[in-house]
């Protein structure tokens, strides 16, 4: 019986794609050219937090270093960095997640909240809350990306 199920299962998945997308799970574009699919964050659950933990375990120590990531279907993260000439080698901290500034982050940096502040207006941003994550790089450069505005 089990042989069975398993046989039948199989077919199923092979012939009706969605299904098989539903129950095997899919591998999933979080990272297209440099921007994060806020959307399939949101969706798949990850934080900012766990997105950076991924990145660094793979010796990629900001956001601004990655071309395309792929969470794959164990749980992984496949990633493939910016040209050379794209990318700043600079150590980078998270200064605001998700709209919030994360003042302990900041400690002993030559940033404040007001000089972050202006950077985001500076990008085109009216405040800190439009923004879903920061990071300042120690060549002095500030990473923003904005929260999606739908």
């Amino acid at each position: 019986m089990w042989t069975a199920l398993s046989y039948l299962f199989e077919k199923v998945t092979t012939h009706f794609v969605k299904f098989g997308n539903m129950a095997e799970g899919r591998t999933v574009l979080l990272i297209n050219d440099g921007k994060v699919n806020q959307d399939l964050m949101e969706k798949y659950d990850i934080e900012y937090t766990q997105l950076l933990f991924m990145l660094r375990q793979q010796n990629i120590f900001s956001l601004s270093e990655v071309k395309y990531a792929l969470l794959e279907m164990n749980g992984s993260l496949s990633v493939m960095r910016k040209s050379v000439e794209e990318q700043s080698s600079a150590f980078s901290v998270t200064v605001i997640d998700k709209g919030r500034v994360l003042e302990e982050s900041m400690r002993g940096r030559p940033m404040n909240k007001e000089q972050i502040q202006k950077r985001v207006k500076e990008q085109g941003l009216k405040s800190i809350e439009d923004v879903a994550y920061a990071e300042f790089k120690e060549d002095g450069t500030l990473y923003i990306l904005p929260k999606n505005m739908s």
